[in-house]
Protein backbone atom coordinates (compact mmCIF):
# COMPACT_ATOMS: atom_id res chain seq x y z
CA UNK A 1 0.00 0.00 0.00
CA UNK A 2 1.19 3.52 -0.67
CA UNK A 3 2.51 4.95 2.29
CA UNK A 4 0.45 8.01 1.82
CA UNK A 5 -2.64 5.86 2.79
CA UNK A 6 -1.55 3.62 5.40
CA UNK A 7 -2.52 5.78 8.23
CA UNK A 8 -6.20 5.54 6.94
CA UNK A 9 -8.03 2.58 8.75
CA UNK A 10 -9.31 -0.09 6.65
CA UNK A 11 -12.50 0.53 7.08
CA UNK A 12 -12.06 3.88 6.04
CA UNK A 13 -10.13 3.23 3.12
CA UNK A 14 -11.68 1.39 0.42
CA UNK A 15 -15.48 1.99 -1.76
CA UNK A 16 -17.55 -0.78 -0.84
CA UNK A 17 -18.65 -2.21 -4.14
CA UNK A 18 -15.69 -1.36 -6.59
CA UNK A 19 -12.71 -2.02 -3.53
CA UNK A 20 -10.96 1.98 -4.99
CA UNK A 21 -10.40 4.00 -2.21
CA UNK A 22 -12.67 6.75 -1.80
CA UNK A 23 -12.98 10.02 -2.91
CA UNK A 24 -12.60 11.40 0.45
CA UNK A 25 -9.08 10.36 0.91
CA UNK A 26 -8.49 11.61 -2.93
CA UNK A 27 -9.23 15.18 -1.80
CA UNK A 28 -6.54 14.93 0.83
CA UNK A 29 -4.04 13.10 -0.40
CA UNK A 30 -3.86 15.79 -3.29
CA UNK A 31 -3.62 18.27 -0.56
CA UNK A 32 -1.05 16.38 1.42
CA UNK A 33 1.37 16.10 -1.76
CA UNK A 34 0.80 19.50 -2.83
CA UNK A 35 1.89 20.79 0.99
CA UNK A 36 5.07 18.47 0.69
CA UNK A 37 5.75 19.98 -2.87
CA UNK A 38 5.70 16.20 -4.29
CA UNK A 39 5.18 16.31 -7.87
CA UNK A 40 2.36 13.59 -8.77
CA UNK A 41 0.01 13.32 -12.37
CA UNK A 42 -3.77 13.06 -11.64
CA UNK A 43 -6.57 11.17 -13.91
CA UNK A 44 -10.52 11.76 -14.31
CA UNK A 45 -11.34 8.07 -15.92
CA UNK A 46 -15.50 8.36 -17.11
CA UNK A 47 -16.79 4.78 -18.10
CA UNK A 48 -18.41 5.82 -21.57
CA UNK A 49 -21.90 5.70 -22.31
CA UNK A 50 -22.36 4.00 -18.65
CA UNK A 51 -25.83 5.19 -18.86
CA UNK A 52 -26.72 2.81 -21.23
CA UNK A 53 -25.58 -0.16 -19.22
CA UNK A 54 -27.95 0.88 -16.53
CA UNK A 55 -30.83 1.90 -18.66
CA UNK A 56 -30.68 -1.84 -20.85
CA UNK A 57 -29.28 -4.54 -18.11
CA UNK A 58 -30.50 -2.66 -14.36
CA UNK A 59 -27.97 -1.08 -11.94
CA UNK A 60 -27.02 -4.60 -10.62
CA UNK A 61 -25.18 -5.05 -13.72
CA UNK A 62 -23.81 -1.64 -13.96
CA UNK A 63 -22.70 -2.22 -10.76
CA UNK A 64 -20.50 -5.13 -11.45
CA UNK A 65 -19.41 -3.65 -14.81
CA UNK A 66 -18.06 -0.78 -12.63
CA UNK A 67 -16.37 -3.24 -10.75
CA UNK A 68 -15.06 -5.58 -13.18
CA UNK A 69 -13.49 -2.18 -14.83
CA UNK A 70 -11.99 -0.86 -11.48
CA UNK A 71 -10.33 -3.93 -11.48
CA UNK A 72 -8.69 -4.16 -14.89
CA UNK A 73 -7.80 -0.38 -14.24
CA UNK A 74 -6.32 -1.45 -11.01
CA UNK A 75 -4.19 -4.18 -12.47
CA UNK A 76 -2.64 -2.29 -15.12
CA UNK A 77 -1.36 0.77 -13.35
CA UNK A 78 1.99 1.36 -11.64
CA UNK A 79 2.50 -0.05 -8.06
CA UNK A 80 2.62 3.28 -6.19
CA UNK A 81 -1.04 4.45 -8.10
CA UNK A 82 -4.05 5.20 -6.11
CA UNK A 83 -7.56 4.09 -7.97
CA UNK A 84 -10.50 6.12 -6.17
CA UNK A 85 -14.11 6.02 -7.12
CA UNK A 86 -14.90 9.38 -7.19
CA UNK A 87 -18.74 9.43 -7.75
CA UNK A 88 -21.39 7.73 -9.97
CA UNK A 89 -19.16 5.83 -13.27
CA UNK A 90 -16.16 8.24 -12.58
CA UNK A 91 -13.03 7.13 -11.09
CA UNK A 92 -10.19 9.39 -10.81
CA UNK A 93 -6.03 8.10 -10.31
CA UNK A 94 -2.84 9.86 -8.64
CA UNK A 95 0.37 8.54 -9.48
CA UNK A 96 3.16 10.29 -7.46
CA UNK A 97 6.58 11.18 -9.24
CA UNK A 98 5.39 10.60 -12.91
CA UNK A 99 4.91 14.14 -14.44
CA UNK A 100 7.22 13.26 -17.65
CA UNK A 101 4.66 13.28 -20.27
CA UNK A 102 6.19 10.27 -22.11
CA UNK A 103 5.26 8.67 -18.68
CA UNK A 104 2.13 9.84 -18.00
CA UNK A 105 1.36 8.61 -21.66
CA UNK A 106 1.71 5.24 -21.17
CA UNK A 107 0.02 4.83 -17.56
CA UNK A 108 -2.92 6.41 -19.42
CA UNK A 109 -2.22 3.86 -22.35
CA UNK A 110 -2.14 1.19 -20.32
CA UNK A 111 -4.77 1.13 -18.51
CA UNK A 112 -7.10 2.32 -21.26
CA UNK A 113 -5.89 -0.46 -24.03
CA UNK A 114 -6.80 -2.85 -20.96
CA UNK A 115 -10.45 -1.96 -20.73
CA UNK A 116 -10.92 -1.80 -24.18
CA UNK A 117 -9.22 -5.04 -25.16
CA UNK A 118 -11.11 -7.11 -22.48
CA UNK A 119 -14.56 -8.66 -23.14
CA UNK A 120 -17.31 -8.26 -20.57
CA UNK A 121 -19.39 -11.04 -22.03
CA UNK A 122 -22.97 -9.66 -20.15
CA UNK A 123 -22.11 -6.01 -22.08
CA UNK A 124 -22.74 -7.80 -25.81
CA UNK A 125 -25.89 -6.43 -26.05
CA UNK A 126 -24.66 -3.06 -25.07
CA UNK A 127 -21.69 -2.55 -26.30
CA UNK A 128 -20.23 -4.43 -29.51
CA UNK A 129 -18.22 -7.07 -28.53
CA UNK A 130 -19.15 -6.64 -24.89
CA UNK A 131 -16.11 -3.70 -25.22
CA UNK A 132 -15.95 -1.18 -23.01
CA UNK A 133 -14.40 1.97 -22.99
CA UNK A 134 -12.97 4.99 -21.20
CA UNK A 135 -12.27 8.62 -21.45
CA UNK A 136 -9.86 10.33 -19.42
CA UNK A 137 -8.63 14.09 -18.60
CA UNK A 138 -4.71 14.12 -17.43
CA UNK A 139 -2.88 17.15 -15.75
CA UNK A 140 0.44 17.48 -13.62
CA UNK A 141 1.41 19.20 -10.34
CA UNK A 142 3.69 21.45 -10.91
CA UNK A 143 3.73 21.59 -14.15
CA UNK A 144 0.03 22.65 -15.23
CA UNK A 145 -1.16 24.33 -11.61
CA UNK A 146 0.56 24.43 -8.56
CA UNK A 147 -2.69 24.65 -6.01
CA UNK A 148 -5.87 21.90 -6.26
CA UNK A 149 -8.82 23.78 -7.41
CA UNK A 150 -6.89 25.06 -10.71
CA UNK A 151 -5.29 21.21 -11.53
CA UNK A 152 -8.68 19.41 -10.72
CA UNK A 153 -10.39 22.02 -12.76
CA UNK A 154 -7.68 21.04 -15.87
CA UNK A 155 -8.51 17.52 -15.50
CA UNK A 156 -12.12 18.39 -15.40
CA UNK A 157 -11.67 20.62 -19.00
CA UNK A 158 -9.33 17.64 -20.54
CA UNK A 159 -11.73 15.27 -19.92
CA UNK A 160 -14.26 17.72 -21.28
CA UNK A 161 -12.39 18.00 -24.17
CA UNK A 162 -11.61 14.10 -24.79
CA UNK A 163 -15.89 13.47 -24.64
CA UNK A 164 -16.29 16.64 -27.56
CA UNK A 165 -13.72 14.35 -29.67
CA UNK A 166 -15.95 11.21 -29.41
CA UNK A 167 -15.00 9.82 -26.25
CA UNK A 168 -12.73 6.32 -25.89
CA UNK A 169 -9.40 8.28 -25.72
CA UNK A 170 -7.53 9.93 -22.85
CA UNK A 171 -5.74 14.05 -23.28
CA UNK A 172 -2.97 14.97 -21.15
CA UNK A 173 -3.26 18.61 -20.58
CA UNK A 174 -1.00 20.82 -22.27
CA UNK A 175 -0.32 24.16 -21.94
CA UNK A 176 1.10 24.99 -25.63
CA UNK A 177 -1.88 23.22 -26.79
CA UNK A 178 -5.03 23.24 -24.88
CA UNK A 179 -4.87 27.26 -23.76
CA UNK A 180 -8.52 27.98 -24.79
CA UNK A 181 -9.18 25.31 -22.17
CA UNK A 182 -7.82 27.55 -19.30
CA UNK A 183 -8.29 30.69 -21.26
CA UNK A 184 -9.30 32.46 -17.63
CA UNK A 185 -6.00 31.29 -15.52
CA UNK A 186 -3.45 32.28 -18.21
CA UNK A 187 -4.68 35.77 -18.57
CA UNK A 188 -5.34 36.21 -15.05
CA UNK A 189 -6.25 39.84 -13.61
CA UNK A 190 -7.39 40.86 -17.25
CA UNK A 191 -9.47 38.24 -18.34
CA UNK A 192 -11.19 38.18 -14.99
CA UNK A 193 -11.56 42.30 -15.45
CA UNK A 194 -13.22 41.32 -18.75
CA UNK A 195 -15.62 39.26 -17.62
CA UNK A 196 -16.87 41.46 -14.56
CA UNK A 197 -16.82 44.32 -17.13
CA UNK A 198 -19.56 42.08 -19.53
CA UNK A 199 -21.32 40.71 -16.41
CA UNK A 200 -21.87 44.66 -15.31
CA UNK A 201 -23.08 44.99 -18.95
CA UNK A 202 -25.50 41.83 -18.96
CA UNK A 203 -27.38 43.76 -15.97
CA UNK A 204 -28.09 46.76 -17.68
CA UNK A 205 -31.07 45.34 -19.35
CA UNK A 206 -34.97 46.47 -18.58
CA UNK A 207 -35.66 42.57 -17.67
CA UNK A 208 -33.76 40.73 -14.48
CA UNK A 209 -34.05 37.20 -15.50
CA UNK A 210 -32.65 37.68 -19.15
CA UNK A 211 -29.93 39.43 -17.40
CA UNK A 212 -29.25 36.72 -15.46
CA UNK A 213 -29.31 34.48 -18.69
CA UNK A 214 -26.59 36.55 -20.36
CA UNK A 215 -24.26 36.57 -17.45
CA UNK A 216 -25.31 33.00 -16.87
CA UNK A 217 -24.29 32.26 -20.86
CA UNK A 218 -21.46 33.90 -20.11
CA UNK A 219 -19.59 32.49 -17.54
CA UNK A 220 -20.94 28.75 -17.72
CA UNK A 221 -19.16 28.69 -21.29
CA UNK A 222 -15.80 29.97 -19.71
CA UNK A 223 -16.05 27.90 -16.52
CA UNK A 224 -17.43 24.81 -17.80
CA UNK A 225 -20.43 24.49 -15.89
CA UNK A 226 -23.16 21.89 -16.55
CA UNK A 227 -25.97 24.05 -15.24
CA UNK A 228 -26.86 27.06 -14.24
CA UNK A 229 -30.91 28.33 -12.36
CA UNK A 230 -32.41 30.54 -10.18
CA UNK A 231 -34.85 29.46 -7.62
CA UNK A 232 -37.14 31.75 -5.90
CA UNK A 233 -40.12 31.33 -3.96
CA UNK A 234 -42.57 31.89 -6.39
CA UNK A 235 -40.56 30.43 -9.26
CA UNK A 236 -37.66 28.67 -11.25
CA UNK A 237 -35.86 29.10 -14.40
CA UNK A 238 -33.15 27.32 -16.36
CA UNK A 239 -30.83 29.67 -17.07
CA UNK A 240 -27.73 27.79 -18.60
CA UNK A 241 -26.94 24.25 -19.52
CA UNK A 242 -24.94 22.42 -21.85
CA UNK A 243 -26.53 19.25 -22.93
CA UNK A 244 -22.91 17.31 -23.30
CA UNK A 245 -21.82 17.33 -19.82
CA UNK A 246 -25.72 17.19 -18.10
CA UNK A 247 -28.81 14.62 -20.27
CA UNK A 248 -31.23 14.68 -17.24
CA UNK A 249 -34.28 17.00 -17.40
CA UNK A 250 -33.47 20.05 -14.48
CA UNK A 251 -36.14 20.34 -11.82
CA UNK A 252 -35.82 22.71 -8.68
CA UNK A 253 -34.59 22.08 -6.17
CA UNK A 254 -36.94 21.79 -2.10
CA UNK A 255 -35.16 24.45 -0.41
CA UNK A 256 -35.56 22.69 2.70
CA UNK A 257 -33.39 20.15 1.65
CA UNK A 258 -30.72 22.31 0.70
CA UNK A 259 -30.60 23.87 4.18
CA UNK A 260 -26.50 26.21 5.23
CA UNK A 261 -26.02 28.56 7.59
CA UNK A 262 -27.48 31.63 7.41
CA UNK A 263 -23.73 33.26 8.37
CA UNK A 264 -22.73 31.69 4.43
CA UNK A 265 -23.28 33.52 1.38
CA UNK A 266 -23.12 29.96 -0.21
CA UNK A 267 -23.09 26.68 0.23
CA UNK A 268 -21.50 23.08 -1.42
CA UNK A 269 -23.47 20.00 -1.90
CA UNK A 270 -22.23 16.71 -2.89
CA UNK A 271 -24.39 13.82 -4.03
CA UNK A 272 -21.77 11.22 -2.96
CA UNK A 273 -21.63 12.53 0.86
CA UNK A 274 -25.19 12.88 0.49
CA UNK A 275 -26.00 9.51 -0.35
CA UNK A 276 -23.51 8.24 2.40
CA UNK A 277 -25.31 10.49 4.93
CA UNK A 278 -28.33 9.32 4.19
CA UNK A 279 -29.24 13.10 3.35
CA UNK A 280 -32.48 14.31 1.11
CA UNK A 281 -30.91 16.17 -0.93
CA UNK A 282 -28.86 13.35 -2.61
CA UNK A 283 -32.07 12.04 -4.41
CA UNK A 284 -32.70 15.38 -5.21
CA UNK A 285 -29.28 15.92 -6.76
CA UNK A 286 -29.31 12.54 -8.50
CA UNK A 287 -32.64 12.94 -10.11
CA UNK A 288 -31.05 16.45 -12.02
CA UNK A 289 -28.03 14.05 -13.13
CA UNK A 290 -25.43 16.33 -10.81
CA UNK A 291 -22.75 15.49 -8.41
CA UNK A 292 -22.26 18.88 -7.23
CA UNK A 293 -24.18 21.90 -6.40
CA UNK A 294 -23.22 24.94 -6.02
CA UNK A 295 -26.00 27.33 -4.02
CA UNK A 296 -25.59 31.34 -3.53
CA UNK A 297 -28.33 33.18 -1.37
CA UNK A 298 -30.65 35.65 -3.74
CA UNK A 299 -33.54 38.25 -2.45
CA UNK A 300 -35.87 39.58 -4.87
CA UNK A 301 -39.54 40.49 -6.07
CA UNK A 302 -40.13 36.71 -6.74
CA UNK A 303 -38.88 35.77 -3.03
CA UNK A 304 -35.80 34.71 -1.34
CA UNK A 305 -33.98 31.40 -2.97
CA UNK A 306 -30.94 30.63 -4.59
CA UNK A 307 -28.61 30.97 -7.74
CA UNK A 308 -27.69 26.93 -8.38
CA UNK A 309 -24.57 26.22 -9.97
CA UNK A 310 -24.58 22.35 -11.14
CA UNK A 311 -21.36 20.23 -11.65
CA UNK A 312 -22.19 16.85 -13.56
CA UNK A 313 -18.59 15.50 -11.49
CA UNK A 314 -17.47 16.20 -7.61
CA UNK A 315 -15.87 19.28 -8.17
CA UNK A 316 -13.63 21.80 -6.32
CA UNK A 317 -14.75 25.59 -7.22
CA UNK A 318 -12.02 27.95 -7.45
CA UNK A 319 -11.45 31.24 -5.63
CA UNK A 320 -11.89 33.11 -9.03
CA UNK A 321 -15.24 30.82 -9.86
CA UNK A 322 -16.67 31.77 -6.90
CA UNK A 323 -16.04 35.36 -6.93
CA UNK A 324 -18.02 36.00 -10.18
CA UNK A 325 -21.00 33.76 -9.11
CA UNK A 326 -21.39 35.52 -5.74
CA UNK A 327 -21.13 38.51 -7.82
CA UNK A 328 -23.91 37.63 -10.30
CA UNK A 329 -26.18 36.51 -7.43
CA UNK A 330 -25.38 40.02 -5.55
CA UNK A 331 -25.99 41.98 -8.74
CA UNK A 332 -29.40 39.88 -8.81
CA UNK A 333 -30.41 41.00 -5.55
CA UNK A 334 -29.05 44.66 -5.42
CA UNK A 335 -30.75 44.81 -9.24
CA UNK A 336 -34.32 43.19 -7.78
CA UNK A 337 -34.33 45.32 -4.10
CA UNK A 338 -33.77 48.40 -5.79
CA UNK A 339 -35.90 48.52 -8.30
Amino acid sequence: MNPLLEKYPVDQLYDTMTKAFRKEIFLQVIAKLIQEKHPFSVYFLDFDNFKEVNDTKGHLIGDRALTDIATTVRENIPEEGMLFRFGGDEFSLIVPDAIAYQKVWEIARNYSEAVRKKHYDYLSDVFPGGRATLTSGIARYPLDADNQGDLLSLVDRVLYRGKEKGKNCFIIYRKDIHNDIAVHQEKGKDFLLTLLNGIYQDFSGKDIVEDLTSASERIGKDFAIARISLQTDKASHLLYQDPKMVSAPYSPYPKEDFSFSKEEPYGVFYQSVGEKEHKPYSSDMTKNGVHTSLLFRVKGKEGEGFYRIDSRRDRVFIEDELFLFQTIADLYTLKETQN
